[in-house]
């Protein structure tokens, strides 16, 4: 038997996956853009499997410890040259940026709260899947241009490190 807050966290990040596989069926056929299809269906296959799962950590009669099938995203994800670009491209990558970095925080922040061994080292899992696709679609939205991070100078960078170096031992 599972814990109630196993059980009840993966009830709600199944309720979750059902909205977002839908809402990633309306992206890829809204969009023509290559990578942006390839990283949409990469996310679907990586949900439907987290759907599974799900479904064999709730099963009671579940006796064996139940693994996340690996994905290598090295290769399913790796950003190429993409030139195709419209308006509605842009808000689709940027959405799934929200998604995929909503869904390894949920994730992790879940795997902290759960008590069954086997639940909580696959949310875990999850999470750095979730987190290692937005690495990539992060790569993609700064190679077409839609997002700067603004660097500092040296010397503010020197005054943190001058105002925490009492800290060293």
């Amino acid at each position: 038997m599972l814990p109630a807050i196993d059980v009840g966290l993966m009830n709600e990040h199944l309720s979750t996956h059902a909205g977002l596989l839908g809402k990633l069926d309306i992206f890829l056929a809204a969009t023509d853009n290559k990578y942006i299809r390839k990283f949409i269906l990469t996310q679907q296959r990586v949900l439907n499997d987290h759907v599974n799962i799900m479904l064999a950590l709730l099963n009671p009669t579940k006796t064996e410890w139940v693994s996340l099938p690996t994905i290598n995203l090295q290769e399913k994800l790796e950003v190429f040259n993409e030139t195709t670009s419209t308006k509605k491209t842009k808000q689709i990558a940027l959405e799934l940026q929200s998604m995929t970095k909503t869904m390894a925080q949920t994730n992790f922040n879940s795997a902290l709260m759960m008590k069954d061994e086997n639940v909580k080292y696959v949310h875990f899992e999850m999470a750095q899947q979730q987190a290692t696709m937005k690495v990539f679609l992060d790569k993609f939205i700064k190679n077409m241009g839609w997002s700067e991070s603004a660097n500092v100078p040296s010397s503010v960078q020197q005054k943190v490190i001058e105002h925490f170096e009492h800290l060293r031992h």
